[in-house]
């Protein structure tokens, strides 16, 4: 397997189009540009995995599907969840009746 040796610039030839899925991905701005520099960093240190003559930006999409999946399973394993500041408190339960 021959590790292709430009990569990096090539990186920068798809980084517009990793950023408009991951904005489609994740609907935020700030988290697809951390997804996209995510993404751009594992293609770097998985270099040796890419092999020349395949799509460069197919194997990037699935390394930022990936990446956004990892995300999306740490959120819920971390028990992501709505603030509850402005919620009412839920008031006690009455006395029950007395057991005559």
């Amino acid at each position: 397997m021959r590790v292709f040796p430009q990569l990096e610039s090539a990186l920068e030839e798809h980084r517009g189009t990793l950023y408009r899925v991951a904005l489609r991905l994740s609907g935020n701005e700030a988290v697809a540009q951390d997804l996209v520099q995510d993404t751009l960093l594992r293609a770097i240190e998985k270099k040796a995995a890419f092999e020349v003559g395949t799509a460069l930006r197919a194997w990037l999409v699935t390394i930022l599907n990936n990446r956004f999946i990892d995300q999306c399973r740490r959120e819920r394993a971390r028990g992501a969840h709505e603030p509850v500041d402005g919620l009412p408190l839920a008031q006690p339960l009455p006395d029950p009746p007395p057991a005559w």
